[in-house]
């Protein structure tokens, strides 16, 4: 709703002005109706960077992020405690650059951003009402706006002043991104280099903005009707997961979680059999006496494995068999079976060590 009514004057402005941008440039089809990250800033969720030292004071207060960069030689990168690897999604982001920023100062979305850290894409505006995107290669920068000479900077009426909130708007598919900005169309292009890659913020040297919200979307999946009454992300109680359990609690990520607890189900069925292949091959190498002490850990440290085990067992069913189910409900049982497969994951290391250990001891 802040998002909503902060913009619809802007809208209304450009529709009245009768400006638009031709259809025929953009090149993205694809419908993005899934929420995969829904952030509004009205709490600390501890998914973002918080600082306050001599380059960086970022700090979550009244609805905003808070991005002071006092370096005035370099520009920083942030990105949200969310491990996600997207091909195909559309983010819109509310940025206001500040007139207190240095002449030179930018903000803006990087996208596709590569885990080497060697390759992205970035989206950006300063308070001259211009905006440029470029791709990061390997330690290089390569201009897709503009030229050499104006450093890639393209001049735009859609952006609005500093002090100011621009809407900036990115979708991508099949390779293909649009870039809007205060749903406008800005440019369109075609970048092959990448598959899939994170987004974040990146702020340009002195630069002082605030940000209102960040949300991702993604195509529809295989959702029920009852997920998708709802996009709001849902929090994590205190101390029950870490931020990126936190951030993952969305429908749009629903598949992710159960492609995380697969991965986990099948790590711990191959610890459980290299286990049962140590225990059958080296028990006659244990002296009995001295094991003693050794074969109560594991006898604990199994009953412990078999009850989460039983329990992970349950919580599958439930995902599994409830697909129309209430969205909360869904979210939490899978929360809860990814806190207790890796804790069952921990269990089978505990108990591969100690035997590794014994048998090392007793050869």
């Amino acid at each position: 709703m802040k998002a909503k009514s902060k913009y619809l004057s802007v809208v209304l402005f450009f529709a009245f002005a009768g400006i638009c941008f031709p259809a025929e440039a953009q090149l993205v089809k694809q419908i993005f109706s899934e929420a995969a990250l829904s952030e509004d800033f009205n709490t600390d969720n501890d998914l973002w960077l918080t600082a306050s030292n001599t380059d960086n004071f970022f700090v979550i207060q009244n609805g905003e992020y808070i991005l002071r960069r006092k370096n005035f030689l370099t520009g920083y990168t942030i990105f949200p405690k969310w491990e996600n690897q997207l091909s195909e999604y559309s983010i819109t982001a509310g940025i206001k650059l500040l007139n207190t920023s240095g002449e030179e100062a930018t903000a803006g979305i990087i996208f596709m951003a590569q885990a080497d850290s060697r390759g992205a894409l970035i989206a950006e505006f300063n308070k001259r009402k211009q905006y440029r995107i470029k791709k990061l290669d390997g330690v290089n920068y390569k201009l897709l706006t503009g030229d050499q000479k104006s450093s890639g900077w393209v001049g735009s009426e859609f952006l609005l002043p500093p002090d100011q909130t621009n809407k900036i708007e990115i979708k991508t598919s099949e390779k293909k991104y649009d870039i809007y900005v205060n749903n406008q169309l800005l440019t369109s292009f075609t970048e092959l280099a990448y598959k899939s890659g994170r987004a974040g913020i990146i702020l340009g040297p002195s630069a002082n903005a605030d940000m209102d919200f960040f949300y991702v979307n993604i195509p529809e999946k295989k959702i029920s009707v009852e997920q998708k009454t709802e996009t709001q992300s849902v929090n994590a109680k205190a101390g029950e997961s870490d931020a990126s359990e936190t951030i993952t609690l969305t429908a749009g990520n629903y598949y992710y979680m159960l492609s995380q607890l697969e991965e986990l189900k099948k790590q711990n069925a191959e610890l459980t059999e290299k286990i049962d292949m140590m225990s059958k091959a080296d028990t006659a190498s244990v002296v009995t006496g001295d094991s003693m002490n050794v074969e109560n850990v594991i006898k604990i440290q199994r009953a412990e494995i078999f009850r989460l085990s039983t329990e992970n067992d349950s919580l599958h069913s439930v995902m599994t068999n409830s697909v129309g189910s209430d969205k909360e409900e869904l979210i939490n049982a899978l929360t809860k079976a990814l806190k207790k497969e890796k804790q069952l994951t921990e269990s089978l290391r505990g108990e591969n060590k100690d035997l590794k250990e014994a048998i090392e001891k007793f050869k």
